[in-house]
């Protein structure tokens, strides 16, 4: 999961790059990702690899299903509709959509 503890897992951009090591063992061992700052403003995250191409693949199969729909029902109006229309096509199979880790998606759209 993408959560993170601001407390513990928040750098500014200074403090990261003196420490980069203990960042990425951070990100590691908690699947946390490491958000890093610059001016007080987020500019980046460390994330472990394993979350890193879990989203790579969700991202690949939302831009198939994209693909999909767009091929059979025209122009493409945003990623709501991507989700929504999967999850029809699922419901009308007697299945549902799950999540990156195995749970039934809450809601069209939350992925």
């Amino acid at each position: 999961m993408l959560d993170v503890n601001v407390a513990e897992d928040v750098f500014p951009i200074s403090q990261a790059q003196d420490s980069l090591k203990r960042v990425v063992q951070k990100a590691a061992e908690t699947g946390r990702p490491m958000v890093i700052t610059q001016n007080g403003r987020p500019v980046a995250a460390i994330v472990e690899i394993a979350e890193f191409e879990r989203v790579r693949q969700l991202a690949a199969r939302a831009d198939e299903y994209r693909e999909i729909i767009l091929a059979q029902d025209g122009p493409w109006h945003g990623h709501e509709s991507v989700w929504t229309e999967l999850d029809q096509r699922l419901s009308r199979q007697g299945r549902a959509r799950k999540t990156g880790h195995g749970r039934d998606a809450a809601a069209p759209g939350v992925v």
